[in-house]
Protein backbone atom coordinates (compact mmCIF):
# COMPACT_ATOMS: atom_id res chain seq x y z
CA UNK A 1 0.00 0.00 0.00
CA UNK A 2 2.80 2.26 0.83
CA UNK A 3 4.34 1.79 -2.91
CA UNK A 4 0.89 1.83 -4.14
CA UNK A 5 0.48 5.34 -2.31
CA UNK A 6 4.05 6.79 -3.64
CA UNK A 7 4.01 5.66 -6.82
CA UNK A 8 1.13 4.60 -8.61
CA UNK A 9 -1.17 7.57 -7.86
CA UNK A 10 -2.70 10.02 -10.87
CA UNK A 11 -3.70 13.24 -11.41
CA UNK A 12 -5.59 15.16 -8.35
CA UNK A 13 -4.64 11.91 -5.88
CA UNK A 14 -1.37 11.91 -7.00
CA UNK A 15 -0.38 15.76 -6.50
CA UNK A 16 -2.26 15.35 -2.99
CA UNK A 17 -0.52 12.10 -2.28
CA UNK A 18 2.78 14.20 -2.62
CA UNK A 19 2.56 16.30 0.51
CA UNK A 20 0.67 13.67 2.97
CA UNK A 21 1.34 10.48 4.50
CA UNK A 22 -0.73 7.08 3.15
CA UNK A 23 -2.75 7.20 6.61
CA UNK A 24 -3.46 10.88 6.41
CA UNK A 25 -4.52 10.45 2.77
CA UNK A 26 -6.56 7.49 3.53
CA UNK A 27 -8.47 9.55 6.26
CA UNK A 28 -9.09 12.83 3.84
CA UNK A 29 -10.51 10.35 0.72
CA UNK A 30 -12.68 8.70 3.48
CA UNK A 31 -14.18 11.75 4.91
CA UNK A 32 -14.49 12.91 0.82
CA UNK A 33 -16.29 9.86 0.02
CA UNK A 34 -18.84 9.82 3.31
CA UNK A 35 -19.57 13.46 2.46
CA UNK A 36 -22.26 11.32 -0.17
CA UNK A 37 -23.24 8.84 2.15
CA UNK A 38 -23.92 11.17 5.66
CA UNK A 39 -24.28 7.89 7.71
CA UNK A 40 -21.14 7.13 7.38
CA UNK A 41 -19.36 10.24 7.89
CA UNK A 42 -19.28 9.99 11.65
CA UNK A 43 -17.34 7.11 11.30
CA UNK A 44 -15.03 8.70 8.79
CA UNK A 45 -14.13 11.52 10.72
CA UNK A 46 -13.04 9.49 13.82
CA UNK A 47 -10.92 7.78 11.50
CA UNK A 48 -9.25 11.10 10.42
CA UNK A 49 -8.70 12.10 14.00
CA UNK A 50 -7.54 8.73 15.13
CA UNK A 51 -5.59 7.46 11.89
CA UNK A 52 -7.11 5.06 9.29
CA UNK A 53 -4.54 2.03 10.69
CA UNK A 54 -4.74 2.65 14.53
CA UNK A 55 -8.73 2.86 14.51
CA UNK A 56 -8.53 -0.37 12.69
CA UNK A 57 -6.44 -1.99 15.96
CA UNK A 58 -8.95 -0.44 18.22
CA UNK A 59 -11.87 -2.20 15.94
CA UNK A 60 -9.98 -5.35 15.73
CA UNK A 61 -8.85 -5.51 19.87
CA UNK A 62 -13.09 -5.71 20.34
CA UNK A 63 -13.30 -8.62 17.92
CA UNK A 64 -13.08 -12.37 19.40
CA UNK A 65 -12.18 -14.23 16.56
CA UNK A 66 -11.56 -13.49 12.54
CA UNK A 67 -11.72 -15.59 9.44
CA UNK A 68 -8.61 -15.24 7.35
CA UNK A 69 -8.09 -16.10 3.57
CA UNK A 70 -4.47 -17.46 4.41
CA UNK A 71 -1.93 -18.11 6.65
CA UNK A 72 0.07 -14.85 5.99
CA UNK A 73 -2.89 -12.55 6.38
CA UNK A 74 -3.36 -13.99 10.33
CA UNK A 75 0.45 -13.65 10.92
CA UNK A 76 -0.22 -9.82 9.35
CA UNK A 77 -3.22 -9.35 11.64
CA UNK A 78 -0.71 -10.67 14.73
CA UNK A 79 2.33 -8.60 13.74
CA UNK A 80 0.63 -5.11 12.19
CA UNK A 81 -2.38 -4.78 14.16
CA UNK A 82 -1.69 -6.49 17.57
CA UNK A 83 -4.64 -8.96 16.86
CA UNK A 84 -4.33 -11.35 19.94
CA UNK A 85 -7.97 -13.39 19.27
CA UNK A 86 -8.62 -16.74 17.60
CA UNK A 87 -8.36 -16.57 13.45
CA UNK A 88 -9.64 -19.09 11.34
CA UNK A 89 -8.78 -20.10 8.30
CA UNK A 90 -11.17 -20.36 5.50
CA UNK A 91 -9.46 -20.24 1.93
CA UNK A 92 -11.09 -18.58 -1.26
CA UNK A 93 -12.50 -20.76 -3.95
CA UNK A 94 -12.90 -20.89 -7.61
CA UNK A 95 -15.49 -21.73 -9.88
CA UNK A 96 -15.42 -24.51 -12.40
CA UNK A 97 -15.47 -23.41 -16.25
CA UNK A 98 -18.43 -23.90 -18.84
CA UNK A 99 -19.58 -22.39 -22.08
CA UNK A 100 -17.63 -20.59 -25.04
CA UNK A 101 -15.51 -17.47 -24.73
CA UNK A 102 -16.46 -14.64 -26.91
CA UNK A 103 -15.60 -14.96 -30.54
CA UNK A 104 -13.34 -13.20 -32.49
CA UNK A 105 -10.11 -13.67 -30.01
CA UNK A 106 -6.39 -14.49 -31.01
CA UNK A 107 -5.52 -18.30 -30.76
CA UNK A 108 -3.07 -17.42 -27.57
CA UNK A 109 -3.57 -14.45 -25.26
CA UNK A 110 -2.90 -12.82 -22.18
CA UNK A 111 -5.95 -12.08 -19.82
CA UNK A 112 -6.40 -9.68 -17.02
CA UNK A 113 -9.66 -10.05 -15.30
CA UNK A 114 -10.25 -7.35 -12.45
CA UNK A 115 -11.82 -3.74 -11.95
CA UNK A 116 -9.07 -1.21 -14.21
CA UNK A 117 -7.41 0.75 -11.18
CA UNK A 118 -4.18 1.46 -9.85
CA UNK A 119 -3.80 -0.76 -7.81
CA UNK A 120 -4.08 -3.81 -10.32
CA UNK A 121 -1.92 -1.97 -12.48
CA UNK A 122 -2.85 -3.30 -15.95
CA UNK A 123 -1.94 -0.05 -17.39
CA UNK A 124 2.10 -1.61 -16.84
CA UNK A 125 0.57 -5.35 -18.16
CA UNK A 126 -0.10 -3.06 -21.32
CA UNK A 127 2.79 -1.82 -21.48
CA UNK A 128 4.62 -5.40 -21.42
CA UNK A 129 2.27 -6.95 -23.62
CA UNK A 130 3.09 -4.47 -26.38
CA UNK A 131 6.94 -5.02 -25.65
CA UNK A 132 6.35 -8.85 -25.59
CA UNK A 133 3.94 -8.40 -29.17
CA UNK A 134 1.53 -10.32 -27.35
CA UNK A 135 -2.22 -9.88 -27.46
CA UNK A 136 -4.09 -8.83 -24.38
CA UNK A 137 -7.88 -9.07 -23.32
CA UNK A 138 -8.96 -7.20 -20.20
CA UNK A 139 -12.06 -7.68 -18.53
CA UNK A 140 -13.65 -5.52 -15.73
CA UNK A 141 -14.94 -2.41 -15.45
CA UNK A 142 -12.91 0.84 -14.82
CA UNK A 143 -13.06 2.42 -10.93
CA UNK A 144 -14.96 5.63 -11.81
CA UNK A 145 -12.20 7.42 -9.31
CA UNK A 146 -9.45 6.44 -11.56
CA UNK A 147 -10.04 8.34 -14.40
CA UNK A 148 -6.90 9.03 -16.28
CA UNK A 149 -6.51 4.77 -16.01
CA UNK A 150 -9.78 4.47 -17.79
CA UNK A 151 -9.09 7.11 -20.37
CA UNK A 152 -5.56 5.41 -21.05
CA UNK A 153 -6.79 1.88 -21.41
CA UNK A 154 -9.56 2.90 -24.17
CA UNK A 155 -7.34 5.10 -26.46
CA UNK A 156 -4.96 2.32 -26.15
CA UNK A 157 -8.35 0.03 -27.30
CA UNK A 158 -9.04 2.09 -30.01
CA UNK A 159 -5.23 2.33 -31.43
CA UNK A 160 -4.51 -0.54 -31.35
CA UNK A 161 -5.53 -4.37 -32.64
CA UNK A 162 -3.69 -5.86 -29.85
CA UNK A 163 -5.76 -5.16 -26.72
CA UNK A 164 -9.22 -6.18 -26.16
CA UNK A 165 -10.94 -4.79 -23.54
CA UNK A 166 -14.55 -5.99 -22.00
CA UNK A 167 -16.07 -4.05 -19.46
CA UNK A 168 -18.96 -6.03 -18.58
CA UNK A 169 -19.29 -10.31 -19.54
CA UNK A 170 -21.19 -12.62 -18.22
CA UNK A 171 -20.38 -14.81 -15.27
CA UNK A 172 -19.73 -17.58 -17.20
CA UNK A 173 -18.48 -15.98 -20.42
CA UNK A 174 -15.54 -14.52 -17.62
CA UNK A 175 -14.52 -18.64 -16.85
CA UNK A 176 -14.62 -19.53 -20.20
CA UNK A 177 -12.12 -16.56 -21.04
CA UNK A 178 -10.05 -17.82 -18.24
CA UNK A 179 -10.02 -21.56 -20.11
CA UNK A 180 -9.00 -20.27 -23.30
CA UNK A 181 -5.74 -17.94 -22.44
CA UNK A 182 -2.33 -18.82 -22.61
CA UNK A 183 -1.59 -16.77 -19.28
CA UNK A 184 -3.47 -14.90 -16.97
CA UNK A 185 -1.76 -11.88 -15.39
CA UNK A 186 -2.60 -10.15 -12.34
CA UNK A 187 -0.15 -7.26 -11.68
CA UNK A 188 -1.30 -5.94 -9.01
CA UNK A 189 0.81 -3.63 -5.85
CA UNK A 190 -1.18 -5.51 -3.65
CA UNK A 191 -3.57 -8.24 -2.93
CA UNK A 192 -4.93 -11.24 -0.46
CA UNK A 193 -5.75 -14.29 -2.57
CA UNK A 194 -7.10 -13.52 -5.63
CA UNK A 195 -10.16 -15.70 -7.06
CA UNK A 196 -9.23 -14.97 -10.74
CA UNK A 197 -5.51 -16.68 -9.87
CA UNK A 198 -7.30 -19.88 -8.45
CA UNK A 199 -10.20 -19.50 -11.31
CA UNK A 200 -7.06 -19.69 -14.00
CA UNK A 201 -5.16 -22.27 -12.17
CA UNK A 202 -8.08 -24.64 -12.03
CA UNK A 203 -8.97 -24.20 -15.44
CA UNK A 204 -5.56 -25.30 -16.46
CA UNK A 205 -3.95 -21.75 -17.17
CA UNK A 206 -0.59 -20.31 -16.63
CA UNK A 207 -0.94 -17.88 -13.73
CA UNK A 208 1.61 -14.91 -13.20
CA UNK A 209 0.58 -13.14 -10.26
CA UNK A 210 2.00 -10.66 -7.86
CA UNK A 211 4.58 -11.72 -4.68
CA UNK A 212 2.26 -8.78 -2.88
CA UNK A 213 -0.13 -11.57 -1.56
CA UNK A 214 -1.11 -15.55 -0.34
CA UNK A 215 -1.50 -16.61 -3.74
CA UNK A 216 1.45 -19.26 -3.39
CA UNK A 217 -0.17 -20.57 0.04
CA UNK A 218 -2.91 -22.50 -2.57
CA UNK A 219 -0.63 -22.91 -5.81
CA UNK A 220 2.51 -22.76 -4.78
CA UNK A 221 5.30 -23.99 -7.80
CA UNK A 222 2.14 -23.65 -10.08
CA UNK A 223 2.18 -19.92 -10.21
CA UNK A 224 4.85 -17.46 -10.67
CA UNK A 225 4.99 -14.47 -8.51
CA UNK A 226 6.12 -11.27 -9.94
CA UNK A 227 7.80 -8.81 -6.92
CA UNK A 228 6.12 -4.88 -8.11
CA UNK A 229 9.77 -3.74 -6.95
CA UNK A 230 10.95 -5.48 -10.62
CA UNK A 231 8.40 -2.64 -12.08
CA UNK A 232 7.81 -3.47 -15.87
CA UNK A 233 11.86 -4.83 -16.92
CA UNK A 234 10.84 -7.62 -14.31
CA UNK A 235 7.02 -8.30 -15.08
CA UNK A 236 8.12 -8.78 -19.09
CA UNK A 237 10.50 -11.68 -17.64
CA UNK A 238 8.21 -13.28 -15.53
CA UNK A 239 5.29 -13.35 -18.79
CA UNK A 240 8.52 -14.94 -20.91
CA UNK A 241 9.45 -17.47 -18.22
CA UNK A 242 5.68 -18.55 -17.73
CA UNK A 243 4.95 -19.16 -21.09
CA UNK A 244 7.34 -21.59 -21.62
CA UNK A 245 6.52 -23.54 -19.11
CA UNK A 246 3.84 -26.42 -18.75
CA UNK A 247 0.56 -25.38 -17.78
CA UNK A 248 -0.66 -26.00 -13.90
CA UNK A 249 -1.64 -29.00 -12.82
CA UNK A 250 -3.28 -28.81 -9.50
CA UNK A 251 -3.38 -32.09 -7.17
CA UNK A 252 -6.17 -31.33 -5.21
CA UNK A 253 -8.45 -28.73 -7.87
CA UNK A 254 -11.87 -29.82 -5.51
CA UNK A 255 -10.21 -28.19 -2.93
CA UNK A 256 -11.07 -24.87 -4.64
CA UNK A 257 -14.41 -25.94 -5.01
CA UNK A 258 -17.40 -23.53 -3.19
CA UNK A 259 -18.81 -27.26 -2.01
CA UNK A 260 -15.79 -27.86 0.22
CA UNK A 261 -14.98 -24.16 1.23
CA UNK A 262 -18.59 -23.63 1.99
CA UNK A 263 -18.20 -26.84 4.59
CA UNK A 264 -15.17 -24.77 5.99
CA UNK A 265 -17.24 -21.77 6.90
CA UNK A 266 -19.80 -23.28 7.91
CA UNK A 267 -17.80 -25.46 10.45
CA UNK A 268 -16.18 -22.18 11.39
CA UNK A 269 -19.45 -20.58 12.14
CA UNK A 270 -20.51 -23.40 14.23
CA UNK A 271 -16.49 -23.59 16.15
CA UNK A 272 -17.40 -20.15 17.33
CA UNK A 273 -20.85 -20.81 18.00
CA UNK A 274 -19.63 -23.24 20.81
CA UNK A 275 -16.95 -21.37 22.05
CA UNK A 276 -19.42 -18.30 22.43
CA UNK A 277 -21.71 -20.90 24.14
CA UNK A 278 -19.01 -22.04 26.90
CA UNK A 279 -17.47 -18.86 27.52
CA UNK A 280 -18.88 -16.19 29.88
CA UNK A 281 -19.55 -12.39 27.98
CA UNK A 282 -16.11 -10.77 27.48
CA UNK A 283 -15.94 -7.44 27.73
CA UNK A 284 -14.79 -7.15 23.82
CA UNK A 285 -18.10 -9.06 22.87
CA UNK A 286 -20.16 -6.87 24.80
CA UNK A 287 -18.87 -3.83 22.66
CA UNK A 288 -19.39 -5.48 20.01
Amino acid sequence: MEELHREARAGLAKAVATHLSLERFEGLRGVALASRQPDQLREATRQLLTGPRRRQAQLLRQVDSCLTLAEGERVSLQQDFGFTGTSLLVPNGASEHEGDPPGGLPREFLLCVGRLEARKNQLALANVAERLDLPLVLVGPFNRRHKRISEEIQRRVRESSRISWFPQLPRHRVLALQRAATCHVLPSWCEVVPQVDLEAARAGTRVVTTTRGHTDEYLGDQATYWDPASRERGLACAVERTLEQAPPQLTDPDALSWERVGQRLLDSYRAISVTAAEEPPSRSTAEV
